[in-house]
């Protein structure tokens, strides 16, 4: 799944105004990643030289956007493009968590603190049972080491 970000690049008053400005990436490995884009390409204010476009980078992508003002001798700005784990794993934070899921992933850990910050839990002997937001469906089940004063969860 591809990914938008706002970019720019500042190449200087001397260059403001140009209608040739654009971009490539280009991979890790310094190979071409697409065409040169210049459509949606925008100057930042008048005659600033700073320009930018939202830019849309395939998924895993990693490597540069490489921006250029165009022309017979062109000058260039380069930026990394390094994603974080976060844009990596593109995670919709607006999307519904299931409260029902496998144990040990992404869903489970967002039950089990949600339920233990500010849901209802009970303990029935040695079992501590933490439950999704309608209050009768078990999210996650531990085992104390005590019934009266646990210090430990397991």
């Amino acid at each position: 799944m591809a990914y938008s970000r706002f970019k720019t690049a500042a190449f200087g008053v001397a260059n403001g105004g140009l209608a040739t400005a654009g971009y490539q990436l280009f991979n890790s490995d310094g190979s071409v990643n697409g065409s040169r884009i210049t459509a949606g390409v925008l100057e930042r204010g008048v005659a600033s030289g700073v320009y930018g476009a939202s830019v849309s980078f395939p998924d895993g992508f990693l490597g540069e956007i490489r921006w250029d003002t165009g022309g017979g001798s062109p000058l260039f700005a380069v930026e990394e493009i390094n994603p974080s784990p976060f844009e990596k794993g593109l995670i919709d934070l607006t999307q519904s968590v299931a409260t029902s899921n496998s144990a040990q992933t992404t869903g489970d850990c967002l039950n089990a603190a949600r339920a233990q910050g500010f849901g209802k839990w009970t303990i029935s002997g040695t079992t501590l049972t933490l439950y999704a937001a309608d209050g009768t469906t078990a999210v996650r089940t531990f085992t104390l080491d005590n019934s009266t004063s646990p210090t430990i969860r397991s």
